[in-house]
């Protein structure tokens, strides 16, 4: 425990019950006193576990992002198809909308002709154009 020079010059410096007394305490102290070398150790293992701990949190992350991006593109794939539906549907009603405003066009030509065709018959009967 002790140097030998160093025990040495305590041993002269206090009397033998004094250096009993330290060297006791000196011995219990030893026990529970970290030297650099476990100083060091300590730091070693802490810091391979902040890396191993950053390791596996890097790992997660990295599952997540893979997680997330599948869920991305199935999202993206079903919008597509929603979308394409809504744009089938869309023409189809667009058709439709479209055949009614032609059957309309034509039902209000034929009664646009037809309210014609009595003005001209009551003109001509007020006027005796036809002669009865």
């Amino acid at each position: 425990m002790l140097l030998f020079d160093t025990g040495r010059r305590l041993e002269k410096a206090f009397t033998a019950e004094q250096f009993d007394a330290l060297v006791e305490v000196l011995e219990r102290r030893e026990d529970k006193a970290a030297t650099r070398e476990d100083l060091r150790e300590s730091e070693l293992r802490t810091q391979l576990e902040i890396e191993k701990t950053r390791s596996e949190l890097q790992t997660e992350i990295e599952r997540v992002r893979a997680e997330l991006k599948t869920d991305i593109e199935k999202l993206r794939t079903e919008l597509k198809t929603d979308i394409e539906k809504l744009r089938a549907e869309l023409k189809t009603d667009i058709e439709k909308v479209r055949g009614e405003v032609e059957r309309v066009k034509y039902d209000l030509l034929k009664w646009q002709i037809a309210g014609w065709l009595a003005l001209v018959a009551v003109m001509a009967k007020g006027f005796n154009w036809l002669g009865f």
